[in-house]
């Protein structure tokens, strides 16, 4: 969160009951931890010269001579909490400027160890906690090919690896997929006991459907970096080729954990489903992967008849633009060509598992050959709604619209959480406010809505109740109140720059008190 925070135009100091934002504290639970009952701080950096900013998950030093930016360890919530998201986090493990020592009701950090099961365990022995590397490369765009040993043509493998997440059977953990690293660094001064923090498990391929393949094969993936000078790797969801004249890296299928389990992360994986090279053919209790199907309701379900299962194509394009979605919204701001408009879409707000992540799903679908027209009883996804608890809310009940954007000139784009405009002479593309599903619902992603809150072509105004869309106010604890006082709905600025790269790194700087600042 910004430490210059603006007020959206019309907030409310009322307690509106939607979505609710937490500052975050660090929690002890074995060798290698810090700063127990600690708010944890954050600052966003911007590169001098890198091209790409990514993570290196499970090494403390990047390999393939790129540069290590900062080492951290992996961390999240607890296995037996609720769902949160895996990140590295800087061995610091700094607190901001008015963290109390005490324990609050928050969001929480603990390290993270592998598990056994689909993992492979000689590279990975359980209950060692878990290094991960933020590193920096000066060309071309890095990323992730789920479901592959093998990086397409025009590109360079950085390291293949197997595919990890928390376990589909527990309530907490991290929710999004890791591909970790064949070439292991541990920690210094790691234990070699269970530590009851957050855990890692590899991942297995589940059946079905007409479309599966490799039925509990531990799932691979691959780090690639492109040959071409690529600004932007993205997904068009829903697709088996790319639009636009971009080029498809790969063509995949969307896919996550059960719809009944617990949360997981809508990824793309190859069509291929390939297994690491240490894969057993036994049924594990780990992360699962399952073919996904729309469902009627919120959905444009012209072009996308409920149970088809949904495709997925990796695009890269060679112009020099960022790529981003304006959730929110059907058109793109000036200086932007809009690739697509479309719904968006994220797993059921009253199903435990699914996909947290949200989608915004193409409008010139193309569904994948030999598809199944049943119910296949795996990973469900739901267009979503607008729902109204307080002030600033609009369009309760519309179905949402996003649209594809590719920025003319800016190789970069990026959040500002708790801004209206962008700080740091950065150019605003547009203003909108954090929102995601209802507190007390099944977990969701917080994304920054266009104060638009547009509806797709085909929307309705029954209430269909899919995903959900809530407006978000801070609460109390390990945030900072002075800047973010408790009850007031929060903005969002979506921030370009013509040069250079953002990455978040360890600790936040700033003025000691900046107070909020309304809009006229």
């Amino acid at each position: 969160m910004h430490r210059d925070p603006q007020r959206p135009y019309g907030w409310s100091s009322g307690n509106q009951n939607g979505n609710l934002l937490y500052g975050m504290e660090y929690f002890n639970t074995g060798a290698v931890d810090k700063h127990h009952g600690k708010d944890a701080a954050c600052v966003v950096c911007e590169h001098q010269f890198a091209s790409t900013v990514y993570t290196q998950w499970g090494r403390s030093t990047c390999s393939n001579d790129h540069t290590t930016v900062y080492s951290g360890l992996i961390m999240s919530s607890k296995t037996t909490e609720y769902k949160s998201e895996n990140i590295c986090v800087d061995l610091e493990r700094a607190f901001h400027n008015r963290s109390s020592s005490s324990l609050q009701n928050s969001g929480r950090l603990y390290t993270t160890e592998m598990e056994a099961g689909a993992s492979p365990e000689a590279l990975y022995p359980p209950n060692f906690e878990l290094s991960c590397a933020v590193c920096s490369v000066r060309e071309n765009a890095v990323y992730t090919r789920w479901g592959s040993r093998t990086c397409p043509t025009g590109n360079s493998i950085l390291y293949e690896g197997f595919m990890a997440t928390s376990g589909a059977h527990l309530r907490g953990g991290g929710s999004n997929m890791l591909c970790m690293h064949d070439v292991p660094e541990f920690p210094e001064g790691m234990g070699y006991a269970s530590h009851s923090g957050n855990s890692l498990f590899g991942v297995e391929y589940k059946n079905t459907g007409t479309l599966d393949l490799n039925p509990n094969k531990d799932a691979a993936c691959v780090v690639c970096q492109q040959h071409v000078s690529a600004s932007s790797v993205y997904i068009q969801w829903g697709r088996q080729s790319c639009s636009n004249n971009h080029r498809t890296e790969y063509s995949g299928l969307i896919m996550s954990t059960y719809y009944s389990t617990n949360k997981g992360e809508h990824v793309c994986v190859d069509l291929e489903r390939a297994f690491h090279p240490l894969s057993e053919n036994v049924a594990h209790s780990g992360g699962y992967l399952y073919t996904t199907e729309m469902k009627a309701g919120s959905s444009d379900e012209f072009l996308y008849p409920p149970n088809f299962e949904v495709s997925c194509a990796v695009c890269s394009s060679l112009h020099q633009g960022a790529v981003y979605t304006r959730w929110g919204s059907r058109t793109c701001p000036e200086g932007n060509s809009k690739l697509y408009e479309g719904s968006m879409a994220s797993s059921n707000y009253n199903h435990a598992g699914g996909g947290a992540n949200t989608l915004c799903m193409h409008s010139s679908p193309q569904h994948p050959e030999g598809l199944d027209y049943r119910i296949n009883n795996g990973n469900y996804l739901y267009g979503m709604e607008y729902q109204n608890t307080g002030a600033i809310d609009r369009n309760h009940d519309g179905d949402a619209a996003c649209a594809v954007c590719e920025h003319n000139s800016a190789s970069n784009v990026h959040n500002q959480w708790g801004r209206v405009t962008c700080s740091n002479n950065f150019r605003t593309e547009y203003s909108g406010l954090i929102m995601s599903n209802f507190y007390s619902q099944y977990k969701g992603e917080s994304v920054c809505v266009d104060l638009a809150r547009a509806i797709h072509r085909r929307s309705e105004s029954a209430n269909h109740d899919g995903g959900l869309l809530y407006t978000t106010e801070m609460e109390p604890g390990a945030s900072d109140e002075t800047l973010y006082p408790p009850n007031i709905e929060l903005a969002c600025a979506v921030c370009s720059h013509d040069e250079l790269v953002l990455d978040a790194c360890s600790i936040c700087t700033g003025p000691e008190s900046i107070e909020p600042e309304p809009l006229p």
